[in-house]
């Protein structure tokens, strides 16, 4: 694996070149003049990039000093994507000090200016005193996502490492954080970097591919901290090792023996799921989104209505004429709610989404459905789906309050007389609730 070793101080930084030196490491060298760099500062900022002479050397690794608070050095690059970052002496304090590494710049920017499309800050916050708390993010092009846990570490010296993700135009780009020390991660041991022992990962909010292999930045707001960043072209963990955010199967085939379809497993709850071209028939067709159920034990009958909190159903039944009409509802406990007085669409192809809020000891499992071409909604914009355009909402179910157990798979169960195009979950809901 390439890497790049660079201290990086903040009493003294002298603009010197690149140079990929013995073992692939990028390691101190020459200054421009020919003479030897001042070492009493700890400075360790690389060599000429090419092998002759220094009228022909690369772009500086460092730019030279800059003020405290504003102090902003450009990294040498590996010449092909950055995949893996590892920080030694990580520190910012609680008086809004932040160390911030930034991807895919032509030139550099403030630590607050907004990022492009295809663009990466990795941002270590310290926070204030005694506000705000420390945050660690990802900013991926204009979207912040935070990091979920304590990030209080920040704020005395420690060791992080990363993997680095790209995605592309049909995947999201994933960032994924260890702290060396903690859950059995040792930065320096690759063997230790697992999904298990991971700090915490996030995902960028929409697909798109990063640009990791130039502009790359690191920014301190001051201090005298000299941390040493190594970059790496090689993950330590597979993309396909880390839970999607969101999955989609498709063809969904069942039979009268077997009518339960497992879903695939998400790296967080589900709180969203779209059921495409979706269809009940009459007589009795069925088809019933299953939270909070074991695996069952008999596949060919239809699961029992929910019996406790921890269970919510989402039904579709296809009714039987004349006596029973199409019916949507949701049951959750003992509780049935009807979600629409006339439910005749169900005997045609729909596709239909809904959100699911994770409820808890005091608040219910709030659900809000959409029906993609009805009041404006389409259920693949998501800037559609808003309570105006809702079909159906249930707030309340008779003061049950609770949480499903999303802990277990979601079952989808469809008879032969129902029918399924796709099933797509979500970790994230349309609705912030």
């Amino acid at each position: 694996m390439k890497t790049l070793s660079i201290v990086i101080s903040a009493f003294c930084v002298t603009a010197v070149g690149c140079a990929e030196g013995p073992g692939g490491t990028l390691d101190a060298g020459a200054l421009p003049d020919g003479s030897a760099p001042d070492t009493s500062l700890a400075q360790d900022l690389g060599t000429q990039r090419d092998e002759g002479s220094g009228d022909d050397q690369g772009p500086p690794c460092v730019s030279g000093q800059v003020p405290a608070g504003a102090q902003t050095s450009p990294l040498c690059g590996l010449g092909v994507p950055v995949r893996h970052v590892r920080i030694e002496g990580l520190v910012a304090t609680r008086t809004h000090a932040s160390m911030q590494l930034f991807f895919g710049l032509p030139e550099p920017v403030g630590p607050r200016d907004a990022l492009l499309p295809g663009q990466l800050k990795l941002q270590f916050y310290g926070g204030g005193a005694p506000q705000p708390p420390p945050d660690v993010a990802a900013y991926f092009g204009p979207d912040s996502v935070g990091f979920p846990g304590e990030d209080d570490f920040v704020n005395t010296a420690s060791t992080v490492c990363m993997d680095l993700h790209a995605g592309s135009e049909s995947t999201r780009a994933l960032v994924v954080l260890w702290r060396d020390g903690e859950q059995g991660a040792d930065c320096d041991d690759v063997a230790t970097l697992t999904y298990a022992t991971r700090f915490a990962h996030v995902w960028a909010e929409a697909v798109g591919a990063l640009d990791l292999s130039q502009g790359l930045y690191f920014y301190q707001s001051g201090g005298t901290q000299t941390p040493v960043i190594t970059l790496g072209d090689t993950p330590a963990l597979a993309y396909d090792a880390v839970p999607p955010p969101e999955c989609t199967l498709s063809p969904v085939s069942t039979s009268a023996s077997e009518r339960y379809v497992a879903q695939c497993a998400l790296d967080a709850p589900v709180r969203h799921v779209r059921l495409t071209d979706v269809q009940v028939a009459d007589p009795h067709g069925a088809v019933s989104v299953l939270l909070g159920y074991p695996a069952p034990e008999d596949t060919s009958v239809g699961p029992a209505a929910p019996t406790s909190t921890q269970q919510l159903r989402v039904q579709l039944y296809g009714g039987f004429q004349p006596h029973v009409g199409p019916q949507l509802a949701v049951h959750y406990e003992a509780t049935s709610t009807t979600l629409a007085d006339d439910a005749a669409f169900l005997n045609a192809t729909s596709t239909l989404c809904f959100d699911i809020q994770d409820g808890s000891a005091t608040t219910p499992p709030t659900l809000v459905l959409w029906r993609d071409g009805e009041g404006g909604a389409d259920c693949e914009d998501w800037s559609t789906l808003t309570l105006e355009t809702a079909f159906a909402s249930v707030t309340d179910y008779g003061g049950v309050v609770g949480a499903p157990d999303k802990s277990l798979p979601l079952y989808l169960y469809q008879n032969t007389g129902g029918s399924t195009g796709a099933v797509t979950l979500f970790t994230r809901s349309a609705l912030a609730l």
